[in-house]
């Protein structure tokens, strides 16, 4: 099965919405605690796509 932000949130130990901000360079997302979510996702190999994340 293919990784989700949830998954990448989960082992981070995060919320989805700060793994969400931490993956798409957001305001207020502090280093460390990008610097966990970003190794969360290589470890996981996630392919996130703000665009397609968001697209209807």
């Amino acid at each position: 099965m293919k990784p989700t932000l949830k998954d990448v949130a989960a082992l981070a130990g995060v919320s989805i919405a700060t793994a969400s901000l931490a993956l798409n360079n957001g305001y207020g997302v502090n280093a460390e605690t990008k610097k966990r979510v970003l190794e969360a996702s290589r470890k996981l190999n996630l392919k996130y796509s703000y665009k397609k994340s968001v697209e209807l």
